[in-house]
């Protein structure tokens, strides 16, 4: 038995009241002090909890907190974890930090001593209570933080009633004591009505929300410093039974965002794993399923299908199933009327269903099969003696609208990501984070490093994870800039300018110099530019400096490496950006810490031009040998030709490969060492992120120490000249998208 299952005092105190009867009574709030429960808002419990229909959603009579509407999930109450209360007392002006434990439910003041002041660390708490105690005609600001606030947070917490209003929940006590209903507040003695983990008298140890981030059992850990979050299960005579005076006591639902977004994550990696299950065991019988029924069945052109089945997988299958059969009885019936030998068909009136048959696909779907749909069934007979096409609509019917239904939970879950997501907005310091300390930025970026990888497994994920690396409305838009919009923007500004520099050609070989010193973050702390930036951005930038030397080392080079699917859709096509590449570039080469120097070859255009013409002769040699090819003669055959073609063929695949490149590391042709492999990845259609982040460490496993920074630089440097190369190709009009696409990298704009 856990501290949150009610002591036999607790029970009785929750019975019967620790304060003395008197003749009147007294009214409930009469007293001096009013003690406060702190909860959170949550998640209620997911498809995949042991009992999903078991739900407590948000009392209907609360005033609660305006949040997303979702999808695939509902709101509650749950326990706090471990983790920080900071209580800004408005009447007194003083601002209160407790220790909020999980395992025994207790809030532990820290009194703040005068070594204490000015520290981002503090410690000393006292015993504690499971409550708030403070006077009941003060007014107050309450938060709850998974992380301790730096002294930067606290002073400005302090000193911002317009933070404190926007981030953090306020109690007027002296209001509630007369109406008893302010917003996020409860009387305590509903506290196991509201809150999801709390149980009434006795607690039910049911296995309850085991797939939240912050389950209700110590999670099963190989490693013991992890220690992982969890709250137990707890009693409401836990917390009736601790308060002086239960009539002098509520409940107040707190904030925490990030709880509720790694819910959704851990909702959605479980959505992909059941959708890869079904595909394992499904996919391949239903693609040929597909194509037997697609060759040989009945049409199944969308557009010609009625209205009413449309987008809807199992409804078409029936319509099909039903017209299929609605085809074979008209042509059982032809036979029947044109046999000429006695006794072939034994003629019943029962026999004649077709118009039947007819009337009812015309009834329950609103049109009727053309001729052209009979004649085009009856053309295919032969080949559906080839195989069994009831078996294989059968298939598609029993296990495709699973699937769909699977893929449909994927998709919603999405859509509840993303508006969670946007919800959160892009500050950090809403979520109380201060990006300036080193620990609580690699905190915050290795929970969003773990959200984007789990969302990212789709086209459609990357397209919106682009959208917001183009505008940020999220945390994922700056997770590479420590979430700082300004140093973001500051680094934009000097790419769009290192762009006009890479593209002025005349004047290209007089600020070699110049270039070479911007494309490199050695220099980057004693710019201007970065100097004038105010003082909290030029903190955050030091203190991604601090992390890429460091403990974030590996969380860094698997954020910039995650991003690659994303940015290679800039590199080509209607979606380049030049800038946003050179942006990439810039802030991943400091993230990485790479010592190894990026340089601008000035000689570039005219190697690219001599290329060009090298390029051109070997496709016109190919072009005519492929018309000896069609018209040999005897003394240019076929199969000479054919040998000569793949010789020629070759060379131009190699010639395709040395494609001069405008950046390149300095002193070392890595670019060159790795563009094939890079190349094979992007050609061989993989799109998936786990594919590409498999390759990626093949590469970092070849490379030794310092393989995270060059595999990634050299990428990034691959995608920039990819699209420099793209730009300058095409302005005269020689060069295709389609020649561009033989030359570079075919499938960078589908990763």
């Amino acid at each position: 038995m856990t501290d949150k299952h009610g002591t036999h005092q607790q029970r009785r105190a929750a019975l019967f009241p620790k304060t003395p009867a008197t003749a009147t009574s007294l009214c409930p709030f009469r007293g001096p002090y009013v003690a406060i429960v702190p909860v959170r808002y949550a998640l209620d419990r997911s498809r995949y909890d042991a009992a999903p229909e078991q739900l407590k959603p948000l009392p209907k009579q609360g005033k609660w907190a305006l949040m997303p509407t979702l999808k695939t999930r509902s709101y509650t109450l749950r326990q706090l974890y471990d983790g920080y209360v900071y209580v800004f007392d408005e009447t007194a002006g003083t601002l209160h930090e407790y220790v909020a434990s999980a395992n025994n439910g207790h809030l532990s003041r820290i009194v703040w001593t005068d070594a204490q002041i000015g520290n981002d660390q503090r410690s000393g708490a006292s015993d504690g209570t499971p409550f708030l105690l403070y006077p009941r005609r003060n007014t107050l600001h309450i938060a709850f933080s998974p992380q301790q606030w730096t002294w930067r947070v606290c002073e400005h917490m302090r000193s911002s009633a317009p933070s404190r209003a926007l981030w953090m929940k306020a109690l007027d006590l002296a209001s509630y004591c007369i109406t008893m209903a302010e917003p996020d507040t409860l009387p305590l003695n509903r506290i196991a009505e509201a809150v999801a983990d709390i149980d009434k008298g006795y607690v039910t140890d049911d296995g309850r929300f085991a797939d939240s981030a912050i389950p209700t059992a110590r999670p099963l850990s190989e490693d013991a410093e992890t220690n992982p979050l969890w709250a137990p299960l707890g009693a409401d005579v836990f917390w009736q039974g601790s308060v002086d005076d239960q009539d002098n006591s509520l409940l107040i639902a707190l904030d925490d965002p990030l709880a509720v977004f790694n819910d959704l994550g851990m909702q959605l990696a479980a959505d992909q794993a059941a959708f890869r299950d079904w595909q394992a065991e499904h996919e391949h019988k239903i693609q040929i399923a597909q194509t037997v029924s697609g060759l040989c069945g009945a049409e199944s052109d969308p557009q010609k299908l009625p209205a009413s089945v449309r987008g809807n997988a199992a409804r078409t299958h029936q319509y099909l199933s039903e017209v299929e059969a609605y085809f074979e009885q008209c042509i059982l019936e032809e036979a029947q009327i044109s046999s000429n030998v006695p006794g072939d068909f034994l003629l019943l009136p029962d026999m004649f269903k077709s118009l039947d048959m007819r009337k009812s696909i015309e009834a329950r779907y609103g049109s009727v099969p053309t001729e052209e749909a009979a004649q085009a069934w009856k053309d295919r007979h032969k080949w559906r003696r080839e195989v069994d096409l009831g078996s294989a609509r059968q298939y598609l019917q029993q296990h495709l609208p699973s699937g769909d239904a699977l893929l449909q939970q994927v998709r919603d879950t999405q859509r509840d990501f993303q508006l969670w997501a946007t919800h959160i907005g892009t500050d950090p310091l809403k979520l109380f984070i201060d990006t300036t300390r080193p620990t609580q930025l690699l905190y915050l970026q290795t929970i969003m490093l773990n959200l984007q990888i789990i969302y990212a497994q789709d086209s459609a994920a990357t397209t919106w994870l682009a959208e917001q690396e183009a505008n940020a409305s999220t945390l994922f838009g700056t997770l590479r800039y420590g979430f700082s919009p300004a140093l973001k923007q500051a680094l934009h500004q000097e790419a769009d300018a290192l762009l006009n520099g890479l593209g002025d050609v005349t004047n290209l070989a007089t600020r070699i110099g110049e270039l070479n010193g911007a494309l490199n973050h050695q220099g980057f702390a004693d710019k201007p530019w970065m100097k004038a930036l105010k003082q909290p951005v030029q903190g955050t930038f030091k203190a991604l400096g601090e992390l890429a030397s460091g403990a974030g080392k590996a969380t860094l080079e698997s954020i910039l490496l995650a991003w690659v699917p994303i940015d290679s859709r800039m590199a080509l096509g209607k979606q380049q950006n030049i800038v946003a590449l050179l942006r990439t570039l810039l802030i991943g080469q400091m993230l990485l810490g790479s010592k190894a120097r990026i340089a601008v070859d000035q000689q570039v255009f005219t190697k690219l031009k001599q290329w060009i013409r090298e390029w051109q002769v070997l496709n016109k040699q190919i072009s005519d040998t492929r018309r000896r090819w069609l018209y040999p003669t005897a003394y240019n055959t076929r199969k000479s030709n054919a040998s000569h073609l793949r010789v020629l063929e070759e060379k131009l695949r190699l010639h395709e490969l040395s494609i001069p490149a405008l950046l390149d590391y300095q002193n070392n042709q890595y670019a060159k060492q790795l563009q094939d492999e890079i190349r094979l990845h992007f050609q061989s259609g993989k799109t998936m992120a786990k594919d590409w982040l498999t390759t990626a460490k093949r590469w970092i496993d070849g490379l030794g120490g310092i393989a995270g920074s060059i595999t990634w630089g050299v990428i990034m440097l691959n995608f920039i000249n990819t699209a420099l190369t793209y730009r300058d190709l095409t302005r005269d009009g020689d060069f295709s998208a389609k020649d561009i696409g033989k030359v570079t990298y075919e499938g960078v704009d589908k990763i």
